[in-house]
């Protein structure tokens, strides 16, 4: 999300430029596991009726989780009753370094750091 536009998945970006330098920037895209912020952990639950729920851990205590599903989706259950939960160690962001090229990459660090 930049200035209130975008989707709640991911951070607020409207400062990022201000806040982290060109080299984290660039692995942040090619590499986004490498880093990830607290409250943008991956998590993965089996819900009671056997579906697999995969999001954003939002909150979680000794006895309930609450997850951001990719859809932007809260859902929120007892551990009790979920099948199985499966804390992530990797982002959910896609990692660019693949899909883009240099030229692009340089282009989108420039942006992003653009953002004061």
């Amino acid at each position: 999300m930049i200035q209130g536009k975008g989707g709640r998945f991911g951070p607020e970006l409207t400062r990022i430029g201000a806040q982290r330098s060109l080299v984290y920037l660039r692995v942040s895209l090619v590499q986004p596991s490498a880093d990830i912020l607290a409250g943008y952990e991956a998590i993965a639950f089996i819900s009671p009726q056997g579906n697999r729920i995969t999001g954003i851990k939002r909150n979680e205590d000794d006895f309930s989780v609450q997850v951001m599903d990719m859809e932007e989706n809260l859902h929120s259950h007892w551990k009790k009753d979920l099948k199985e939960i499966i804390n992530g160690t990797d982002s959910l962001m896609p990692a660019y370094g693949d899909s883009l090229t240099a030229k692009e990459i340089i282009d989108l660090v420039a942006f992003l750091s653009s953002l004061q």
